[in-house]
C-alpha cells in the first residue's frame, strides 16, 4: 500500500504568490485613461490625437485580446515617434511593456519599461515614473527579486503619496502586501491589501476592489480560512464578469479550483481549473496557464494517476522556465519530486526536493524552503535513513517558528545539514576502522569455500580415473 505524502499545503503557500503575480495591476499612464475610445473615434481623430486613442484602445482590451493591444500600442508607437511625441512614445513603450508580461516575456517588458521610464524621468513626469517603478517591481518581484521590487514599490508609493493619487497609492500598497506574501508573510500582507481594499471602495473602483477580494481570498485560503475564502472568490469573479475582464476571470477560477482541491472535492475543482486553463491559452498568458498546470497536476496525483500527473507538471515546469519565474519553478520541482515519491523513486525525488530548495533559498522564499525541508524528511524517512530525515525536520521547524527569514536563519539550518554530514563522515571513519576484521573473516570463509571446491573436484578426478 503506498503512503501519502502531504503536500497540499505546500502547493498552496507556493501558488498563493504565484497567483497574486497574476493579479497585481500594470498600469500604463494614458491621458485617455478612464474615458471611452473606440476605433471610430480613431478614424475621426486628427492625427496629434491618433497616439492618445490607440494607447486608450491598447489599455482597454489588453485583458481579453492581447495580441490587439500589442499592435495597437505598436501603432501608437510608431506614430509618436514620427510626431517627436515624447508623452505618447513613453506610454507607447509601457503600454508594449505589459502586453509582454501578459504573453511571456518578462525580459522585453523590462526593456521597454525601462525605456519608457527614461523619457518619464527626462520630463520629470512624475505619475509615468510611479507608473513604471510599479511595473518594474512586478517583474522584479517574478524573478524572486523581492528586496528589489520592494524598493520599486516603495518609490512608487512615495510619488502617489506626494501627488495625492489615492488610487495610486491603493495600488502600491497592494503590491507591497504582494511582495510580503511571496516571502510568506501573511500578516503583513492582509494588512496592506485591506488598506488597499478600503481605500478602493472609497473611490468605488471596482476592477480595484476585484483584484483586492482575490489578495484578500488567497490569505484566507493559506489560513485554512475556506469560507472566507470562497465568500472573496465569488465577490470577485462578479466584479470580472461585470468588467469582462478574461484575466482576472481566470483567475477567480484557478482559486475556486484550489479551493476545492484544498478541500479534496475533486470533481469540483477539475471544472474551474480546465475553464481556467481555457482562458488562459485564449489569452496567451503563459504564467496563468503554469499555475493552473500545476494544480491540475496535484489532483491527478492525488488521484493516483501518477503518469498523467507527471506529464501535466513537467508542462507547468517548461512553462515557468521559459517565464524565468523561479519561484514557479521550484514549486513545479517539488510537485514532481512529491509524484516520484509517490512512484516510490525516493532517490530521484530528492534531487528535484534539493533543486527546489536551492531556488528557494536564493530567492529567500520561506514557503518553498519549508516543504522542501519537510518532503525530504518524508522522503528519507521513507527509505529508512532516520538520522538524516530527523534533520531535514529540524531544518523545517526552524523556519516555521518564525515569519521572516534572516541570514543567520539561512546559516542556521545549513549548519544543521553540515552536522549531519560530519556525522556521516564519522560513522564512515568507524566502519573503516572496523572494516578488516570483517573483510579478513570473509576472506578466510572465501578460501575455505574454494579449498572444498578443490579437494571435492581432486577426489571426484581420482574417481574417475580409478575406474578407467
Amino acid at each position: 500500500m503506498k503512503k501519502k505524502y502531504r503536500y497540499k499545503t505546500m502547493y498552496r503557500l507556493t501558488a498563493m504568490p504565484l497567483l497574486l503575480f497574476c493579479i497585481v495591476v500594470f498600469t500604463a499612464r494614458i491621458f485617455a485613461q478612464g474615458k471611452t475610445c473606440t476605433d471610430r473615434d480613431l478614424l475621426l481623430a486628427p492625427e496629434q490625437k491618433k497616439v492618445e486613442i490607440l494607447n486608450c484602445l491598447s489599455e482597454n482590451i489588453r485583458n481579453s485580446d492581447t495580441k490587439k493591444a500589442m499592435n495597437y500600442a505598436e501603432k501608437a508607437l510608431k506614430l509618436s515617434k514620427k510626431l517627436n511625441d515624447k508623452i505618447g512614445e513613453a506610454n507607447s513603450l509601457s503600454n508594449i511593456g505589459v502586453c509582454y508580461y501578459y504573453t511571456g516575456n518578462p525580459n522585453l517588458s523590462q526593456q521597454n519599461h525601462l525605456s519608457a521610464l527614461q523619457i518619464f524621468t527626462a520630463l520629470n513626469d512624475m505619475q509615468g515614473m510611479s507608473n513604471c517603478y510599479n511595473n518594474l517591481a512586478i517583474l522584479f518581484q517574478d524573478k524572486g527579486e523581492y528586496d528589489t521590487s520592494l524598493d520599486y514599490n516603495l518609490k512608487s508609493l512615495k510619488i502617489e503619496e506626494k501627488t495625492g493619487n489615492r488610487k495610486g497609492i491603493a495600488k502600491s500598497l497592494k503590491n507591497i502586501g504582494v511582495v510580503y506574501g511571496c516571502k510568506g508573510d501573511y500578516t503583513e500582507a492582509m494588512r496592506y491589501f485591506k488598506q488597499a481594499y478600503k481605500i478602493e471602495k472609497q473611490l468605488r473602483d471596482k476592477n480595484g476592489m476585484m483584484n483586492s477580494c482575490i489578495n484578500i481570498a488567497i490569505v484566507y485560503e493559506s489560513q485554512q480560512k475556506f469560507e472566507e475564502a470562497l465568500y472573496q472568490y465569488k465577490r470577485a469573479l462578479t466584479l470580472a464578469d461585470e468588467l469582462k475582464n478574461l484575466k482576472s476571470k481566470a483567475i477567480c477560477l484557478d482559486g475556486l479550483g484550489n479551493l476545492y482541491y484544498d478541500l479534496s472535492e475533486y470533481s469540483h475543482a477539475l471544472p474551474y481549473l480546465y475553464r481556467s486553463l481555457e482562458i488562459n491559452e485564449t489569452l496567451g498568458a503563459k504564467s496563468g496557464m503554469a499555475v493552473t498546470l500545476n494544480t491540475i497536476g496535484s489532483i491527478y496525483q492525488e488521484q493516483q494517476e501518477y503518469d498523467k500527473a507527471n506529464e501535466i507538471l513537467f508542462q507547468s515546469l517548461k512553462l515557468y522556465e521559459q517565464l524565468d519565474d523561479k519561484r514557479g519553478s521550484a514549486s513545479a520541482m517539488t510537485s514532481i519530486g512529491v509524484n516520484l515519491m509517490h512512484k516510490e523513486n525516493f532517490r530521484k525525488a530528492n534531487e528535484y526536493f534539493n533543486q527546489s530548495l536551492e531556488i528557494a533559498k536564493s530567492i529567500g522564499a520561506k514557503p518553498e524552503m519549508m516543504e522542501n525541508y519537510l518532503q525530504l524528511h518524508y522522503s528519507y524517512a521513507a527509505i529508512w535513513e532516520f538520522d538524516r530525515a530527523k534533520k531535514y525536520l529540524e531544518c523545517y521547524n526552524a523556519l516555521s517558528d518564525s515569519t521572516k527569514i534572516t541570514e543567520e536563519m539561512l546559516n542556521e539550518t545549513d549548519s544543521l545539514l553540515l552536522d549531519k554530514k560530519k556525522s556521516i563522515t564519522s560513522e564512515l571513519r568507524t566502519w573503516i576502522i572496523k572494516a578488516p576484521l570483517v573483510l579478513k573473516i570473509i576472506l578466510v570463509l572465501i578460501i575455505l569455500v574454494i579449498f572444498i571446491l578443490l579437494f571435492l573436484l581432486i577426489r571426484n578426478k581420482q574417481r574417475f580415473l580409478g575406474h578407467t
